[in-house]
């Protein structure tokens, strides 16, 4: 039972919709971007930040970014439900939050039908809808320092009903246990993508929780009475993974845990610990288990999986916070960790050059 007078998600509210004028900005260290990104100001002074500064909004031209808003469905789990109730939005371009337009189901799902290599961002606890794309746009843009020739990718938000409701503790309560049916949802909207599709799934807080339930479906697990009973891509290659200071329980993925699948589902697991976040340290007070959460320091009792799996501890650079903003502007490794998730193989193999094909030629005459 949670202790009287221990509220481990008070300070866990992000903030990551930070932009020019708000508290945050306020009194965050380093200068905000238009669309809540975050810009060092250190790196802002050299040479080279200009031409890293063109290099990302060429990408950003280049890849595609969605929001997927689950707000309107509730925790329905419904293939009917989520094909009418579901809410899209692209995001034009320039123009930071502001520059969004609409787009039907129908119309996502053709782009979907691409396997374009795709990243999932799930956000955490307390983000209005609005908020959302400002969190994902900061993680967007926290890995535009990938690889010049990766080529674009399709970025997409996931929006899930997490607005602050009264009560702290009911607050926390009430979103642990909603993260069920959207890991379900989830899960169901990675089924409708080409089976090929490369993917990377990068979750936050309760996000995680929300990523693990969802790949533990998607690998034929079950989430209570949830489960994927119709699937149009039964077979699906692992995929990458990224957790940012994840609130679920350490145990829960070990075979046999409750999202004891999920890394029959995953090629590689990246963790991004912090055993001060006080999210993390406060975590099991809240919990009838009692259990640590992965993002506290990871987790043991992996067996076959265990190699699948790398912890990346930013206690001493991020210290006591959770929002993702610190995660993302205090350590240079947490983005390294990111890009890392976002280096996808080329799609497509190299075309033999002149100097390859003659070279192959000779090699073929030479031979008796």
């Amino acid at each position: 039972m949670l202790r009287r007078g221990v509220l481990p998600f008070a300070m866990a509210m992000p903030l990551a919709c930070a932009t020019g004028d708000s508290l945050f900005a306020m009194n965050h260290p380093h200068p905000i971007k238009q669309g809540g990104g975050i810009i060092d100001a250190a790196a802002s002074r050299t040479p080279g930040f200009a031409n890293a500064s063109l290099r990302r909004q060429q990408q950003e031209d280049q890849d595609q970014i969605f929001l997927i808003n689950t707000r309107s469905i509730g925790t329905r789990c419904e293939g009917d439900a989520m094909c009418s109730g579901l809410v899209c939005e692209t995001h034009a371009g320039l123009g930071g939050p502001s520059g969004w337009e609409s787009l039907g189901w129908e119309q996502l799902s053709a782009e979907l039908a691409k396997p374009t290599p795709t990243i999932i961002y799930i956000h955490g606890n307390r983000v209005d809808c609005g908020y959302s794309k400002s969190h994902g746009l900061a993680m967007y843009r926290s890995l535009a320092n990938r690889r010049q020739d990766d080529g674009p990718i399709r970025f997409i938000i996931w929006s899930w009903p997490s607005s602050q409701i009264r009560g702290q503790v009911r607050d926390y309560q009430v979103k642990a246990a909603r993260t069920k049916q959207v890991g379900w949802q989830l899960a169901w909207a990675i089924d409708q993508l080409p089976a090929e599709t490369p993917l990377a799934v990068i979750g936050y807080s309760y996000g995680a929780r929300v990523a693990t339930g969802a790949l533990h479906l998607l690998a034929g697990g079950r989430l209570g009475s949830l489960e994927l009973n119709e699937r149009l891509h039964p077979e699906r290659p692992p995929v990458r993974a990224a957790l940012v200071a994840a609130a679920l329980d350490a145990n829960w993925i070990r075979p046999g845990g409750y999202h004891g699948r999920a890394l029959e589902q995953i090629d590689e697991l990246l963790l991004v610990n912090n055993h001060l976040d006080p999210a993390m340290r406060f975590y099991h007070l809240a919990m009838e288990s009692g259990a640590r959460p992965l993002g506290f320091g990871g987790t043991g009792g992996l067996g076959q999986f265990a190699t699948r799996v790398r912890s990346v501890d930013v206690t001493n650079s991020v210290g006591r916070h959770h929002a993702i903003e610190e995660y993302l502007s205090s350590s240079s490794r947490v983005t390294r960790v990111l890009e890392q998730v976002a280096q996808f193989p080329p799609q497509h193999p190299q075309e033999p050059t002149i100097d390859d094909v003659e070279g192959a030629e000779t090699e073929l005459a030479s031979r008796p």
